[in-house]
């Protein structure tokens, strides 16, 4: 058993060493962002106010030492990134494999491979999860943290106020409903607001009039969180605090996709949806252990996350 459980240790050490290793020196082909990071951190000196500090830290070093050569900010943030995820992995996974495989497939490509910034913000904000009840301080400390690295942290705030606020999560399931049925009829944000201002910076806040919120992959996401929360309401007797707590993340994921795209807004819809689904690394292979004849579901996630990364590889990063 002893043998076992350090053979798990050094395998998750290896995936990381790889996953590290593909991202840094872009073995898979360059990402969209590639070329505007370049661009970026090779004239950090002048655009650095457009930054977080972190980033400007970390670009002005690789600078320094590397000039041209912007591998190392990469190296340094896979690190971050995959360094947080891989430890909540570890000590909060009750199937480590499945764990890293949806990690794999649904995150590292879009996160650690092409939104680096945004990719440690989101796993300290995985790694905070577990103070939001026990110690305020510490989930707030390591918000300031996240801050450092990407605008999205912001959403630590948003998601304390709910969770603490809104106890139920019969509550969640419910407004999640709602949230469908009103994107069933897209409003015009111009007609809401009727305000020549908003109106004029909706382009740059990414609005778009015509938004498919029912996309194949979002689609997906919605119907996922609906049968984990009929998973609950069947086994909430067995279900810790802490994958109560994940449940209801990721229920606000999608509420907050669904209403940000009922207005248009794709960026903030893509955006934070993104950052919180992270918490399905975890939720999904605690929560199916709960049923006892779990290997066709097993084989099905395996089948569906594959078919995930493949989609995301040939239509978002290397289209």
């Amino acid at each position: 058993m002893k043998s076992y459980i350090i053979l798990k240790k050094y395998l998750l050490i290896l995936f990381s060493l790889i996953l590290l290793m593909i991202g840094t020196f872009k073995v898979l082909g360059y990402d969209p962002d590639y070329k505007n990071y370049h661009e970026i951190i090779t004239n950090i000196d002048s655009i650095e106010k457009q930054y977080e500090i972190g980033f400007i830290i970390i670009s002005k070093i690789n600078n320094f030492f590397f000039k041209n050569s912007i591998n190392f900010v990469y190296f340094i943030f896979l690190l971050l990134s995959l360094s947080l995820k891989i430890k909540v992995i570890k000590e909060f996974s009750n199937n480590k494999i499945i764990s890293c495989y949806i990690y794999l497939t649904m995150f590292f490509l879009i996160q650690d491979y092409t939104q680096i910034r945004a990719s440690v913000s989101v796993g300290i904000f995985l790694l905070s999860i577990q103070y939001i009840y026990k110690n305020k301080v510490k989930y707030f400390a390591l918000f300031l943290i996240s801050l450092l690295f990407h605008w999205s942290s912001i959403i630590f705030i948003l998601i304390y106020i709910i969770i603490i606020n809104i106890k139920k999560i019969e509550y969640y399931f419910f407004i999640l409903i709602i949230f469908i049925l009103l994107n069933l009829f897209p409003l015009d944000i111009e007609k809401i607001f009727q305000n020549r201002i908003i109106i004029n910076i909706l382009p740059f806040i990414g609005h778009q009039y015509f938004f498919n919120v029912f996309n194949l992959l979002n689609l997906s996401l919605i119907i996922l969180d609906i049968l984990l929360l009929l998973l609950y309401f069947k086994y909430r007797k067995y279900i810790s605090e802490y994958n109560v707590l994940l449940l209801k993340i990721f229920t606000i994921s999608q509420i907050l996709y669904l209403f940000f795209g009922m207005l248009g807004l794709i960026v903030l819809s893509y955006r934070l949806s993104s950052f919180l689904n992270i918490v399905i690394i975890i939720l999904l292979p605690n929560i199916l252990k709960l049923i006892k004849d779990r290997k066709i579901l097993f084989f099905l996630i395996i089948i569906y996350f594959t078919c995930y990364f493949f989609y995301i590889y040939k239509f978002v990063i290397f289209p």
